[in-house]
Formats: structure tokens, sequence, C-alpha cells
């Protein structure tokens, strides 16, 4: 009887694990950088993050770009912001434009800057595996719900609100804090469907953003 070898085209993941930047524990009278690649009311989304901050710590020098959504952030702006203190990109909801605004983020951490992904729910958990893979996964993601593109100005500004805080801890609290913090956040979830061979998320992952759910360990609670 003829046999047929069946070959898992799945390689063994092999990554160097890189801490993330370490964190001054201030804003104040520094310079931020904010990195948008232009999906719609990413800017908008920026600039009233921008504002949120300045209420929380005062003056501040903003330092705006913009890029591409399916290229990495140009040398010469990239210059601009590893001299800054801290920097926000976004907008992470898609899949071409999550791959390469985690790209930045984590080439910037790697560097030195402390820096956040802004990302929707529905593409948080490919963000987490691609962390893992470029061998940051605890990178931290200030994750809103999907989708950003269709929002008018007010919902914008209440996404803004909602992750102010968060913003502010992830750019000046401990490093490793933050690491142990968020590794595990959509972590699980991510793995899952990784070892079912398939990182799309048409599933949205907002009733629970652990992953615990989708491993079978607890009830979905909705996110509110």
């Amino acid at each position: 009887m003829a046999s047929i070898e069946v070959l898992d085209p799945r390689g063994a993941l092999r990554v160097t694990e890189r801490p993330l930047a370490r964190r001054s524990g201030r804003l104040a009278r520094t310079r931020i950088g904010f990195l948008s690649n232009k999906k719609a009311n990413a800017t908008l989304l920026l600039q009233e993050i921008e504002r949120l901050l300045h209420e929380r710590f005062g003056d501040f020098e903003a330092v705006y770009g913009e890029k591409g959504a399916a290229v990495p952030v140009p040398d010469d702006f990239l210059a601009e912001l590893e001299a800054c203190s801290a920097v926000l990109t976004g907008m992470a909801d898609c899949g071409s434009c999550t791959s390469w605004s985690l790209h930045d983020a984590v080439v910037l951490e790697a560097k030195g800057v402390p820096s956040v992904l802004l990302c929707t729910d529905e593409f948080a958990p490919l963000a987490r595996a691609e962390s893992v893979a470029k061998g940051m996964g605890g990178l931290p993601l200030a994750v809103i719900p999907h989708p950003l593109a269709d929002n008018r100005p007010h919902e914008v500004r209440a996404k803004a609100e909602r992750i102010a805080d968060e913003i502010v801890e992830i750019l000046t609290r401990d490093a490793g804090d933050l690491d142990a913090r968020y590794r595990p956040l959509y972590h699980r979830l991510a793995e899952t469907r990784l070892s079912r061979g398939a990182t799309c998320v048409d599933d949205v992952c907002v009733a629970d953003p652990t992953g615990a759910a989708a491993a079978g360990d607890v009830a979905a609670r909705p996110v509110t």
C-alpha cells in the first residue's frame, strides 16, 4: 500500500528576548513623539491623547510625524523619534498596519525609547503574536474597541479617554513591571490561534482579552 508523508510546515520559533526600554518615571518638560500611519482617525486619536497627556503632565514638546500604513518609519523621522523621551504609535487596526506599527514600536524600544502601540481589540492577538516573534513579548499594547476608522470625533475622544491613564503607566512605570503585566495579555489567545495554524482574528477577542476563555479555563466575560 502506498503511503503519504505529511510534513508540518510550521517551524520552531527561535528568538532572542529583548528587554523593554528603561522608563524615567516622568514626562513633564520632555519631548513626546506621536507617529501616525495615516489610517482613518489615527492622527485624531493621537491628538486627543496628546491633549489628555497635557492635562496630566502640563507642558511637554509634541513631535508629530506620519508614514504609510504598510511601511516602516522613515529613517529621517526615526532619528527625530530617537531623541524623544517616549513615543506613541498607531494605528494597529488591520493586518499590515498592525505588523508595521508594532515593528516601529519594537525598534524604538530596542533603541531605548519607551513606546506604546495603539491597537484595536480585533488585532491585539496578532500584535502580541508578532511581538513574541520579535523577542519583545511584553511590549505594552494600549487597546481600544474595534473599529476606529468610521468613528465620529466624540467617539474617538471617548476611546482616547479610555486609555489615557494606561498610557501614562506604560510610559512611566518600571519596565520589568510592565513586561510582567503585559506579557500574558492576548498571548494565550494568540498562541491558541497559532496552534490551530491561523493568526487571523475573524472572531473578535473583546469578550476575553487574556485569552483564558479561548483556552477553556474560564467563562467569557464581556468587556465594558
